[in-house]
């Protein structure tokens, strides 16, 4: 776990940064200067975009981290891994850009009254993409090889940097929409470009003469583990971003924008266990491949603990200053916006504090049946929005896709349980759940009239009570140890 923390601090800090200037191009300037509806078309742009590139991407990703440490010998080229890799990758994307264009028609189609509006911008959904389909596999390339904080930095940070100039040069008007469009969605091509260029300075690029995967790997089963990926990674990536589809397609691009700016601050409290999953991987196919069991259990439980008092505080400082939020914000449906974020946060962190369970099962020889479940969950959750949707909204939308999420969750908590005997929970985990009980308590109480006074005593009571317990309580040893080496 000493590596996970490590890289984990310090691609948090990227991760953070990145949702800062996410908040900045999210909350503020993006519905401001676009208005409601032209936000609410970016975001269906981008979580369409999000959905396909899944589905373009093979499960690619997930494959070069599961076999690379069978493969690795720079000597040998990795036996022509990389080669491999940008074979199938420039084969995926041919077959992407001519699948989007192909199927226009019929997803112009599902967007009634936005209909002209998503057609008029319909390119910029295969640059994004097929962009996102290369970055995503030579992120997974990189993170194989334990690289992982520069494609953070890169992915998570300058993205939005480079979205926060684009978005600027529009308000300056240097850009008209359609320009703003165009090189919204060319800022994605850019990112990619930046992780090729970071791995050929790296020298981790590794060309070989000729692939002989095959003495190491059969490409049967390489093959064989990515479409099981992608049948694994596309309903759950859908399950992320269903819910902003369909409320553009069953309603309008404004709710799509107001759900998504909910959605947005429910992400933020699940930022530092995406951090760890990431590091967790490539450390967990190397478990499986020992079959050290043990270590796999530590990993797991103590991703959890630590995943549920981080990602707990976070969520309890999002609700304990939601007021000021708003109030800085002048947003007008407060009622809304606080329920889904609400429903939304909450059913982040119930999934987060079951661990890295999602990865264990990838990782392990169980991983086809993570298919099942990830399937099962979409199901529900688009079932759930066709009944929620049109009587409720937004928070229709909310609704079903917390249900959709928590019961992801308990189905592959039990899974492991059942499969591999381990499970995540402790004394620890009931005494946090406790204390962010309590939290929550003081912060619904609260009735104080000053929202900046009360939002100081919310975030106050937050951070005391977490450090107290962390330090007091014994909830978290890695925690601890970390609070001494800054506070000796």
């Amino acid at each position: 776990m000493g590596v996970v923390f490590r890289q984990s601090a310090l691609a948090s800090v990227w991760n953070y940064l990145g949702l800062a200037l996410g908040y900045l191009n999210m909350l503020v300037l993006f519905p401001n200067i676009l208005g409601a509806e032209r936000f609410g078309l970016i975001r269906v742009i981008i979580s369409t975009s999000m959905i396909l590139a899944q589905f373009g991407e093979l499960g690619l990703s997930n494959t070069v981290i599961k076999y690379f440490p069978h493969l690795e010998d720079k000597e040998k080229g990795h036996h022509g891994f990389f080669n491999w890799i940008l074979k199938i990758a420039l084969i995926l994307s041919a077959t992407l850009i001519i699948g989007l264009f192909f199927f226009k028609p019929l997803i112009i189609s599902q967007f009634g009254k936005g209909n002209s509006l998503l057609t008029d911008y319909y390119y910029s959904i295969i640059l994004i993409s097929v962009t996102s389909v290369v970055s995503e596999i030579l992120f997974g390339y990189a993170r194989a090889q334990m690289k992982n904080v520069p494609p953070v930095f890169i992915k998570e940070f300058f993205l939005r940097l480079l979205q926060t100039g684009v978005i600027s040069a529009f308000y300056l008007n240097y850009l008209d929409f359609d320009g703003f469009i165009l090189t919204f969605a060319i800022a994605y091509g850019i990112q990619a470009i930046l992780i090729i260029g970071y791995l050929y300075y790296r020298k981790l690029i590794v060309l070989s003469k000729q692939i002989t995967l095959n003495t190491k790997v059969t490409l049967k089963e390489l093959y064989r583990f990515s479409g099981f990926m992608v049948l694994n990674k596309l309903p759950n990536t859908a399950l992320n971003n269903v819910d902003v589809v369909m409320l553009g397609a069953m309603t309008n691009f404004e709710n799509a924008g107001v759900y998504s700016i909910a959605l947005f601050l429910a992400n933020v409290v699940a930022v530092p266990a995406r951090t760890i999953h990431q590091i967790s991987t490539p450390l967990l196919a190397k478990y499986f491949k020992n079959n050290n069991i043990r270590e796999v259990e530590k990993l797991y439980k103590q991703s959890s603990i630590n995943q549920l008092i981080i990602c707990g505080a976070i969520f309890s400082l999002i609700i304990g200053g939601f007021d000021l939020i708003i109030s800085i914000l002048k947003f007008e449906k407060i009622g809304d916006l606080f329920a889904v974020t609400f429903l939304l946060g909450l059913s982040k962190l119930f999934n987060v504090a079951t661990g890295v369970n999602g990865a264990i099962i990838v990782q392990s020889k169980y991983y086809k049946w993570s298919f099942i479940w990830n399937l099962i969950s979409l199901i529900t959750v688009i079932g759930l929005n066709y009944i929620l949707i049109p009587k409720y909204q937004i928070v229709g939308a909310a609704l079903g896709t917390a249900i959709s999420i928590m019961l992801l969750s308990v189905m592959k908590l039990i899974f492991v349980k059942i499969k591999i005997k381990i499970q995540p929970f402790n004394r620890t985990t009931f005494k946090t759940v406790i204390i962010l009980v309590f939290i929550q308590s003081i912060i619904y109480y609260n009735t104080l009239q000053s929202t900046l006074i009360k939002t100081i005593v919310n975030l106050t009571t937050t951070l005391l009570l977490i450090i107290v317990s962390i330090q007091y309580w014994n909830i978290s040893n890695e925690m601890k140890k970390l609070f001494k080496k800054v506070v000796p």
